[in-house]
């Protein structure tokens, strides 16, 4: 509900700070001497008796400190806007009103924080079923005029908007709560301007495309670097990015790819357009030019339409096939200009390695189009290595190195890791960034990162506690189906959310021994469910980000807080399960089958897009039992899963042996893993499927007594692997 004292209060947190400026009694008397009969002393009367200016005002500041937060005791019925109404309708008269209130706004408001006004003022006033009409350019009109769309943003005069709602705040008298200014997002329905003359107060918003373009990729989010990055340039080291030509940056997982590309958007000497690779598809459109121009047209949705069209079908429907071309071409020859001082723009595009198998053909001849064709543009790839096409030739192939032991110690200080094996993995910096911050112990990146989010969490609400602990895990689980995906849609999500409810504390069992003792109030969690928007918090952990494709889809920050959840997801079901298991009736948690716990977690052996998850799950269960715990409730049922998810398990993160663990009364994979040593495990009565290939597995004094075979020869098979299967 849009009230006087949220209006000012807005106000007053978008005004400049420091010492010496204007206080918010001024504040005040500035804007209501513009509408009000009453001049500045009139004004200051209503308030209190002073004579003395300065008392005055100080009694002011002390009233409106508390109006801010209760809107309670302002005197609305002493205040008159006669002049101001008469004049309603006269432009020349209203252009007064609007000088004056520049005026103002260029003393008081920082430049800065203008589009942050403006968009919470906006977002406040769509959300008031009050408002129908709001005062603007010298007549009234209906408040839906104000509200642009993606494609076509409303151009907004702060003047304009500040005087209507002042007016009609007095005019609707109301209280309400203080609230504060919001972040403006990476796309915006408006533009806020300041008068200047008449034409300020236009509504509608011309948009040139070039200019729209470079307008709205200048607000992509950059990144800072935290730490003196090194690169490796033909086997020399470098501190920066060569800027001459077009780059292959590669270096494995963690080690900052995606923050120097977001760090290039800082550069001043050209624009930035910064896409991820993961979604490329191409995209051939006969009647603009055979080879695929899928990038120019996501140039074009994203920073002219800012994606409120997500297919050239969907645009073309809404604005016209014939100016959808004329658009890319006027982009594209844009691109095409030979520059005097070197390309104007840059194309930054994040994980080459992520592209579909089936589309890398297609990204390749597209991408020799633009490196051909497109003089004005330059490219810089980040991957996980350099793919093997004649096009990297002319690329300047950069590796992106981690920190070695000296450089570690001037970061961390007193904090340097003791061993190689810590060193290795604090070089990446997102390992590194984690350790900073909490100085946890650790022995590998399970722990790390698992001691990194715990201790995030516990300094949070219970809202965000339960989400980082339960919600993001169900979420982590559901990017995965067949291979690991790398966003998930906000219904998906909220699904996940609901899932998590009715896992955790609907399960009456789950939540009284396993949720409730870590102060965990199942009525204010599903208070808030109700009341607050669960998937924007999620947004605030930092864990999850809107798709800068489509803000309909979500995805996580970084690759490894994925695999990191996924495995966390599996970690809560089993304490959970261990937690109200009870042995005597092999009664396990209710709906536990539905989650995933018993089947496969994450794909078949050889699945290399889950092998992270599976590592993420060993490295947290290295120093407690869960697993054991898992394999002996496991029996009562016989888990039909259960071994195969523990020995992928244990072979991917304790170097491929597996040592003293039981598998007895349960059911082996029906293709076990290669390339793995099982040394005194017990698989007796377990059931052997067919295993006829075996390739580099042994079994070192391994009892496979009372084992059930389907194949005889696999007996004969294992007893040659060393395993005892009398």
């Amino acid at each position: 509900m849009l009230t006087l004292n949220l209006l000012l209060s807005m106000i007053i947190n978008a005004k400049v700070k420091g010492r010496g400026l204007v206080s918010n009694g001024k504040i005040y008397t500035k804007f209501m001497s513009v509408i009000s009969d009453d001049s500045e002393q009139d004004l200051l009367k209503k308030f209190n008796n002073e004579l003395v200016m300065k008392e005055s005002y100080r009694k002011l500041d002390r009233f409106l400190s508390r109006f801010l937060k209760d809107g309670k005791g302002y005197p609305y019925d002493l205040m008159n806007f006669h002049e101001f109404e008469k004049n309603i309708g006269n432009k020349t008269r209203y252009e007064e009103y609007l000088r004056k209130t520049e005026k103002i706004c260029s003393e008081i408001l920082d430049e800065e924080k203008i589009d942050c006004l403006v968009y919470k003022l906006l977002e406040v006033i769509r959300q008031d079923d009050r408002i129908n009409l709001i005062l603007y350019n010298s007549e009234f009109i209906g408040k839906e005029k104000i509200f642009g769309e993606y494609a076509h943003p409303k151009r907004i005069c702060i003047e304009a908007l500040l005087l209507g709602l002042f007016y009609h705040v007095h005019k609707n008298p109301a209280r309400s709560v203080n609230i504060e200014l919001s972040e403006i997002p990476e796309r915006r329905t408006f533009q806020a301007v300041h008068f200047s003359h008449y034409n300020s107060l236009a509504l509608e918003l011309p948009l040139n495309l070039i200019e729209n373009i470079n307008e709205n990729a200048s607000r992509q989010k950059s990144a800072d670097l935290k730490y003196p990055l090194k690169f490796r340039l033909n086997n020399e080291i470098i501190s920066e990015l060569p800027q001459n030509k077009n780059i292959f940056l590669y270096g494995i997982g963690g080690t900052g790819k995606t923050t120097v590309l977001l760090n290039q958007l800082k550069n001043s000497d050209s624009t930035g357009f910064y896409f991820t690779l993961y979604q490329y598809k191409p995209e051939i459109r006969q009647n603009f030019r055979p080879e695929s121009c899928r990038i120019l047209l996501l140039i074009l949705l994203r920073f002219h339409y800012q994606y409120e069209y997500l297919t050239y079908e969907s645009c073309c429907s809404k604005e016209g096939e014939e100016n959808i071309l004329r658009q890319l071409m006027e982009l594209e020859n844009i691109f095409k200009i030979s520059p005097v001082n070197g390309p104007k723009y840059t194309l930054l595009l994040d994980g080459f390695n992520e592209i579909s198998p089936d589309f890398q053909n297609d990204f390749i001849c597209e991408l020799e189009y633009i490196c051909n064709c497109w003089h004005n543009v330059r490219v810089t790839i980040a991957g996980r290595n350099i793919p093997d096409y004649d096009i990297f030739k002319n690329f300047d192939s950069v590796e992106l190195c981690g920190f070695d032991k000296n450089e570690l110690r001037k970061i961390l200080s007193d904090n340097t890791p003791p061993d190689d094996e810590l060193t290795e993995i604090l070089k990446l910096p997102v390992f590194l960034d984690m350790y900073s911050e909490t100085h946890n112990k650790f022995t590998n990146r399970g722990e790390l990162i698992d001691g990194y989010v715990m201790k995030r969490s516990e300094i949070s609400d219970n809202t965000e506690k339960f989400l980082i602990r339960y919600v993001l895990p169900f979420i982590a689980k559901k990017t995965f189906r067949i291979i690991l995906r790398h966003n998930i849609s906000r219904a998906e999500a909220i699904e996940a959310v609901d899932f998590a409810i009715s896992y955790y504390l609907m399960n009456d069992n789950i939540f009284q021994n396993y949720i409730s003792p870590e102060n965990f109030r199942k009525n204010a969690l599903r208070e808030s469910r109700a009341k607050k928007d669960w998937i924007r918090i999620l947004i605030n952990t930092g864990f999850l980000e809107t798709d800068s494709s489509s803000p309909r889809f979500l995805h996580f920050t970084n690759q490894y807080y994925q695999e990191y959840f996924a495995a966390k997801h599996i970690i809560n079901l089993i304490e959970s399960a261990l937690t109200v298991y009870d042995p005597l009736s092999g009664r396990l948690p209710e709906n536990i089958m539905e989650y995933g716990l018993f089947s496969q977690w994450y794909g078949n052996f050889g699945c290399a897009e889950s092998d992270g998850i599976y590592r993420f799950i060993g490295e947290m269960c290295s120093k407690n039992s869960l697993l054991e715990g898992l394999l002996e409730i496991s029996r009562s049922f016989h888990g039909y899963f259960t071994a195969e998810n523990v020995i992928r398990t244990a072979k991917i993160s304790y170097e491929n042996k597996i040592c003293g663990a039981d598998f007895s009364e349960l059911k082996l994979p029906a293709f076990m893993c290669s390339d793995v040593e099982f040394i005194d495990c017990d698989f007796r009565k377990s059931i052997v499927p067919f295993q006829k290939k075996l390739h580099n597995v042994s079994f070192e004094n391994c009892d496979f007594s009372e084992a059930v075979f389907w194949c005889e020869e696999d007996k004969k098979l294992l007893a040659e692997l060393g395993a005892s299967v009398s």
